[in-house]
């Protein structure tokens, strides 16, 4: 599982679309914080696609996500934008995985949002040591919390801090269902 964070992280750094676009009504971590609790539990119910979406093209998204590049998640669909407070993006598979990652010298103030937020999924998470700790790189650590479903499965929510190789930093938060 921390493999894997890594890995999205990095596909995540390589898929930004470099055209700029500003996006003045929120500050990058109060953006991030919004798409990790009001756009993510959309697109885990199924409720909400990337393609197209009114409501993040309004916030400066592109209208097509870009799709594949890992052979791990070849249906991971990505949108991101640069702003001048640094990168974003928002990307995943419907009802499997959401991501939020932000980019740059406020990924550490988006990591704080993003983790005061965590009530707002109203999910009953425990911390999940196994999955949590250096990453495999040692660039960045995960703190994984999980929640098993009755109905078999589990969810699990992941927030990720690191150092791309620039030393540039990186944030993000995942949130993914997984069965058993």
């Amino acid at each position: 599982m921390r493999q894997a964070a890594t890995v999205l992280a990095l596909l995540i750094y390589t898929s930004a679309p470099a055209a700029a676009q500003e996006q003045p009504a929120h500050s990058l971590p109060s953006l991030a914080a919004d798409l990790a609790y009001g756009f993510c539990p959309q697109l885990m119910n199924g409720e909400a696609g990337l393609d197209g979406n009114a409501d993040l093209i309004a916030r400066g998204f592109p209208t097509t996500a870009l799709v594949g590049g890992n052979a791990r998640l070849p249906d991971l669909a990505l949108l991101g934008q640069t702003t001048a407070a640094g990168d974003v993006t928002i990307g995943g598979i419907p009802q499997s995985l959401c991501q939020v990652s932000v980019i740059g010298d406020e990924a550490e103030a988006a990591l704080v949002t993003m983790r005061s937020g965590l009530s707002d999924l109203g999910l009953a998470l425990e911390p999940d040591a196994a999955n949590s700790g250096p990453g495999p790189q040692g660039n960045g650590m995960v703190e994984t919390l999980a929640m098993p479903l009755p109905e078999g499965g589990v969810v699990r929510v992941q927030f990720l801090q690191a150092s791309l190789g620039s030393g540039t930093p990186l944030a993000s938060f995942q949130i993914m269902f997984q069965e058993q």
